[in-house]
């Protein structure tokens, strides 16, 4: 029951992530190139990975860079909509 649980629970937030990601870009929350591949790279300077180190860690969990920057595309998308939106306080 508790692993059927984890996938259901894992499913959902997928499926949220995606909805709010989907939401942001019909609001026309945009990120350029620049400013994801910013954003990777000072996440890499503070946590101290030079391009070596962080050129193998994407081999060993089998990722490319293009599918990080997908990724952290989408997250810094969602995180600018949030701001913008729901977390905006009157």
């Amino acid at each position: 029951y508790k692993l059927t649980t984890s996938k259901e629970t894992i499913l959902n937030q997928l499926i949220e992530k995606e909805v709010l990601f989907q939401e942001a870009k019909k609001s026309g929350v945009t990120l350029s190139e620049s400013e994801v591949k910013s954003s990777i790279n000072s996440a890499l300077e503070k946590q101290g990975i030079s391009e070596e180190d962080y050129v193998q860690m994407l081999a060993q969990q089998n990722i490319t860079k293009e599918e990080l920057f997908a990724e952290y595309q989408k997250r810094l998308t969602i995180e600018e909509y949030l701001k913008g939106t729901l977390l905006k306080t009157n």
